[in-house]
């Protein structure tokens, strides 16, 4: 099989990712661009240590697409990987463990997702380091559900108000609770000590977080992309939003869903209606300056399997642009009751 730029075969990394739900790997075409990526991360994050950058997708996208982390990753997932996230970061961020699955998930198929976060410098112990708990992602999604939390909301018989999502308040009981299950448990905390070019890579449901950062006038250079899983040819695939869903009743937020939850009927007409409309992206041509997510549509190919759902709330100007025929499928008047509101360009 081939081999990573440490000398290490792709069919080792893909059996200690498979095994640990992580793998740390050195890119060969990724080496020469990590001077410019740091030097952008520093000059556009000192501001916020937590940052989605924006301001230039051509360097977020070099790395998120590079040969070798996707070579790789398709290797493992037998499947090609779609970016759809990059995150770029300055210094540690602290964050509490969690599993990206309560951020990111897919449907009908659940956790095919997965994320590359590339050392910019070398990580020192002390600049709040990558940490994680190998092999939980076997464990389970570690979402509402698996730690009890949603079932214990939707039976509050006090407070009816659980039953529907809030971000703030049901993050960090979800924060709470799966810290707590982590010492119940006795899981063995790891951390991510990279060298400059090393990326470690992790499953969708490895719980992972920043550890406390020691020394403040440290960096921690580094770039996270997120990655989902293309699905088969014909095979439906939306992505959605866990932590403001209760999926336990199906109230699906889908990615850039118009408001709250959506009932599941409005969640399947939804899904057939991106279905429709991404095949007539795939010929429409004047659609390659649409975002995803925040990352620019990269080709032709790349964009006719991509979900758009997220560019009609973010990008509603770039949409109304579009040509009629792509647009009247928005404008949808008088939907049935329990269906998705119609989107008119303007509102």
């Amino acid at each position: 099989s081939p081999k990573d730029c440490a000398g290490r075969s792709f069919d080792t990394l893909r059996e200690a990712f498979l095994r640990d739900g992580h793998v740390i790997f050195v890119s060969c075409s990724v080496k020469n661009k990590l001077d410019a990526v740091a030097e952008y991360t520093a000059q556009y994050a000192k501001a916020r240590p937590d940052t989605h950058v924006l301001r230039d997708k051509r360097i977020g996208r070099q790395i998120a697409l590079d040969p070798d982390t996707t070579t790789l990753l398709q290797y493992i997932h037998g499947r090609p990987v779609l970016p759809f996230q990059t995150l770029h970061f300055l210094r540690g961020t602290q964050r509490r463990t969690h599993s990206d699955v309560i951020h990111f998930d897919t449907l009908p198929n659940r956790g095919r997702m997965v994320a590359a976060w590339l050392a910019l410098e070398d990580v020192h112990p002390t600049a709040g380091p990558l940490h994680y708990y190998s092999g939980t992602h076997s464990m389970g999604l570690w979402d509402y559900s698996h730690v009890g939390l949603e079932a214990k909301w939707l039976n509050d018989s006090k407070d009816f108000s659980r039953r529907d999502p809030n971000y703030e308040r049901d993050y960090i009981e979800y924060q709470n609770e799966l810290q707590r299950t982590i010492e119940r448990r006795g899981l063995a905390r790891s951390h991510a000590l990279l060298k400059k070019g090393e990326a470690i890579l992790w499953a969708a449901s490895l719980l992972h977080g920043g550890s406390a950062v020691e020394d403040h006038n440290r960096t921690r250079l580094s770039q996270a992309s997120h990655y989902f899983v293309a699905p088969t040819a014909g095979e439906p695939q939306v992505y959605w939003v866990p932590s403001v869903s209760r999926y336990t009743v199906r109230r699906i937020h889908v990615k850039g869903s118009f408001g709250s939850a959506l009932p599941a009927k409005a969640f399947r007409h939804r899904d057939a209606q991106l279905l429709k409309l991404q095949g007539q992206l795939s010929t429409d041509s004047s659609s390659s300056s649409l975002l995803l997510y925040g990352f620019e549509a990269y080709t032709l190919q790349d964009r006719a399997r991509l979900d758009i759902s997220n560019i009609w709330e973010t990008n509603r100007s770039r949409f109304c642009q579009m040509p009629p025929r792509i647009q009247k499928l928005c404008k949808r008047p008088s939907p049935p009751a329990g269906e998705l509101a119609p989107c008119v360009c303007g509102s």
